[in-house]
């Protein structure tokens, strides 16, 4: 039922123009026809050139009749158009839907198919928006011509350059959409080599996970962790490539070095195994093609141009809906993998509670940001967000009441999805109760310092919200 809308919707003008071309077609055919007869009588149904199409399209006879077959022979290829755009889009649809459907138990069937798909539809949706811009214009000159005898040349000349334009620039749009995503953290770049003891414990990690070091390490406020293999843009406009990671100065605080350990062993499981391909190879493409698509559309304006946003829109949309369940069932296993991985190299209890903790301090950094805007607002001076982090922490009344809440919490994450935490837990065979028993969101633990300015990436950040707001 969804495949016939999406269909409809994607095929509304090239209907439209099809029956428009018919019945154009047939008030021409009906003035040859009875002229025939009313010239030769009866016998003239018999014959070839009874049928005006024939006729115009034969060389040895349009050249008699050239004049009248002008509109006519336009009708013609106007309507083979319509029909080839019809086939085209539902060519379209059956190779989203099918593959889609077969990629979902296989890894590098999704990736290859989704790329060679992403092409397909862009070509697809490039040559159904210049028909689009092409059959706006004929549609009102078939109207004009049939119902009033009228034709405005000047009106219809202005529109189909405006439809054309608007064509060549959602073509230019369509193409661009082909680039990996970007990632923007706000973070501060740091090497390696800037803490001996992370050093030390990315090193021993990662060849226990026997995974990739990431080429680039970014510290950050915001409370989550994460690898990826898209382009990074931090704070002061560099843009890196390669493997990274990003680590969370905040929650940091809070986690207890085997804990760590258990979280840089499941971030570095991404970068080993099949993962790696995935990683590379398909989320930065899939990422990028939805943030690009969704800029696309905001930038489109009104009138016609919005018109050929038609096929671009059901089409895409269509296109994303399809792949988001291989997507997203691929996502869940990869990450309930890495999982077990990080188990494996911690123990299960010390990767369940670094689990908890990371779900519980993201619930709780949203909170505090809701109370740092209003105390923002009221004029409080607060001078480091980390540090009103840790203290909101410290006055907190909720700890193990809160963290009964949050199983079905899922983790926020720049390119990625996560199942929710009662599925991880289930997964590592792990009682959410038992875990919360061992936690103490107020034990700072601070095992891990980063010598990095984060004063001042957390001033600019106070600076933003004041901004916001006054």
């Amino acid at each position: 039922m969804k495949n016939i809308k999406i269909l409809l919707i994607t095929t509304i003008i090239p209907i439209c123009s099809l029956l428009a071309s018919i019945l154009f077609e047939r008030s021409f055919e009906v003035t040859w026809q009875n002229d025939l007869i009313s010239q030769i009588g009866e016998e003239a149904r018999t014959l070839p050139i009874f049928n005006l199409e024939y006729s115009c399209k034969n060389s040895n006879i349009a050249h008699e009749i050239e004049e009248f077959c002008e509109f006519p022979i336009y009708s013609y290829y106007f309507r083979n158009l319509s029909i080839c755009s019809i086939l085209l889009a539902l060519f379209l649809i059956l190779y989203v839907q099918l593959t889609s459907l077969y990629s979902i138990r296989n890894r590098d069937f999704l990736i290859k198919s989704f790329k060679l798909g992403t092409y397909l539809c862009i070509l697809g949706i490039s040559i159904l928006v210049l028909f689009y811009g092409i059959a706006i214009v004929t549609l009102l000159y078939f109207l004009e011509s049939y119902l009033f005898g009228v034709i405005h040349i000047y009106i219809l000349a202005l529109i189909g350059l405006g439809a054309l334009a608007a064509s060549i620039n959602l073509i230019k749009s369509s193409f661009n959409l082909i680039k990996p995503a970007e990632v923007y953290v706000n973070a501060i770049y740091t090497s390696q080599e800037t803490d001996s003891i992370f050093n030390n414990l990315l090193n021993e990690v990662a060849e226990k996970v026997k995974s990739l070091k990431p080429k680039n390490i970014f510290i950050g406020i915001d409370p989550m962790f994460f690898v990826t293999e898209s382009f990074v843009k931090i704070n002061d406009g560099n843009v890196y490539d390669s493997n990274s990671i990003y680590l969370s100065s905040p929650i940091l605080r809070f986690l207890e070095i085997q804990e760590f350990k258990g979280i840089l062993a499941h971030e570095l499981a991404h970068f080993s195994g099949e993962d790696t391909k995935y990683s590379k190879n398909f989320f930065p493409l899939y990422r990028g093609m939805l943030n690009s698509f969704q800029n696309s559309i905001n930038e489109v304006g009104g009138g016609l141009q919005s018109i050929s946003m038609f096929p671009l829109i059901s089409l895409m949309n269509f296109f994303f809906e399809s792949y988001a369940g291989s997507e997203a069932i691929i996502s869940r296993n990869r990450e309930l993998r890495a999982d077990k991985i990080a188990s494996e190299i911690v123990g299960n209890e010390v990767f369940g509670c670094a689990l908890v903790k990371v779900y519980a301090y993201e619930e709780l950094w949203n909170e505090m940001y809701q109370k740092l805007i209003e105390d923002v607002k009221s004029g409080t001076e607060v001078k480091n967000v980390e540090d009103y982090f840790v203290n909101f922490i410290e006055q907190s009344e909720k700890n193990s009441d809160m963290l009964t809440n949050i199983s079905k919490y899922k983790l926020s994450h720049p390119t990625d999805s996560h199942p929710s935490l009662f599925e991880r837990l289930d997964n590592l065979n792990l009682n959410l109760e038992t875990i919360i028993s061992k936690i103490n969101l107020k034990n700072e633990t601070n095992v891990l310092t980063f010598q990095v300015p984060i004063e001042e990436l957390t001033e600019k950040e106070i600076r933003s919200i004041k901004y916001y707001y006054t």
